[in-house]
């Protein structure tokens, strides 16, 4: 009886908790039902942000109307010594440790500064890849979730916009940390989504309280793309991985990530769904790629001239989340 008692209890407690009475709802909706036709919207994402040059030439971008996506690591704001200040989300026993190291010199960090903040102000836009670049697996749980979010924002404080969206270290996440969303003010993921992949298709996430919407989120996807005979996100680090092996050379790079983008480019705009172009900021001292970011950005301007918006994602996000409440008033 006293077993049953006690289990009776642990039971009533759990089904009484707000993480249990939360539920998702999922909905899979279209970009052309709210983007213009015959418009190609292209949104230039980063992850990374150490190496102060690309932030220079990041901001020479945004002063050609291509305001660029990066989603930064907050370690990097961090100087060798201060890095003893992030504590590992896992293990709140240990800190000053990262997967991407820190900001190095005090002098180096404090220009690294600098620099977003102009880049922000020129219209870049600057969200989270939260800290230090652990893979968020199906251990995490909320708590830890909120530990590395609690973080990532102390050590941004220094940005004029708070992060609204993410983009998670190795795309890893769980749901424990959806209502960690709802406490940080995240409106959106890029990541990928789960098989089957559905081309053109983004998804709504609400998190549900009692079958009322208590907050929604969107998670956009990355398209699958062949490249090199193999079937691959479209991200140049998974291009980087293929290219090694076969050890190319720079220009022959060049050639297929650039014929890739403009091949893509011409499928987004025939199906009225955004392009995303994602990059690092560095990868084993190969700058073939980020050298095709530059170019295809220029070529994409030539072709489709006044056809074709360089959007960031706060911007796509307005655009759907506007839609969507148009649409919800309409149906009511």
């Amino acid at each position: 009886m006293g077993k049953y008692l006690i289990f009776l209890i642990i039971f009533t407690v759990f089904v009484t908790s707000d993480a249990f009475c939360l539920t998702y709802k999922k909905e899979e909706l279209k970009y052309k039902d709210h983007l213009k036709d015959k418009m190609l919207y292209v949104l230039v994402t980063l992850d990374g942000s150490y190496r102060t040059d690309k932030w220079e030439e990041i901001i020479k971008l945004s002063e050609e109307n291509i305001n660029a996506t990066v989603y930064i690591s907050a370690v990097y704001f961090l100087n060798e010594e201060e890095k003893y200040r992030y504590i590992c989300p896992f293990n709140a026993k240990i800190s000053g440790i990262s997967n991407v190291g820190f900001g190095s010199t005090k002098e180096l960090t404090d220009e690294r500064i600098g620099l977003v903040k102009k880049a922000q102000k020129q219209g870049v836009s600057i969200q989270s890849h939260l800290n230090g670049h652990f893979e968020g697996s199906s251990k995490w749980s909320n708590q830890m979730w909120d530990l590395e979010f609690k973080q990532y924002f102390l050590f941004t404080q220094f940005l004029e916009q708070k992060s609204q969206h993410i983009r998670f270290p190795y795309l890893e996440y769980n749901y424990d940390v959806y209502d960690v969303f709802e406490k940080y003010g995240i409106r959106s993921i890029v990541s990928t989504i789960t098989q089957p992949y559905v081309d053109g298709i983004y998804t709504k996430i609400s998190v549900m309280d009692d079958e009322k919407v208590r907050y929604f989120f969107y998670e956009f996807p990355i398209s699958f793309v062949k490249y090199n005979k193999c079937k691959t996100i479209m991200m140049d680090y998974n291009f980087f991985v293929k290219d090694k092996k076969e050890q190319l050379p720079e220009r022959q790079i060049m050639r297929n990530v650039e014929k890739l983008y403009l091949k893509q480019a011409k499928h987004c705009f025939k199906n009225n769904m955004p392009l995303f172009i994602s990059h690092h900021f560095f990868m084993d001292g190969n700058e073939a790629y980020w050298k095709s970011l530059k170019n295809i950005t220029v070529k994409l301007k030539k072709i489709y001239k006044n056809k074709i918006k360089f959007i960031t994602i706060d911007e796509l996000y307005n655009i759907l989340s506007t839609s969507d409440s148009i649409m919800s008033e309409e149906k009511s």
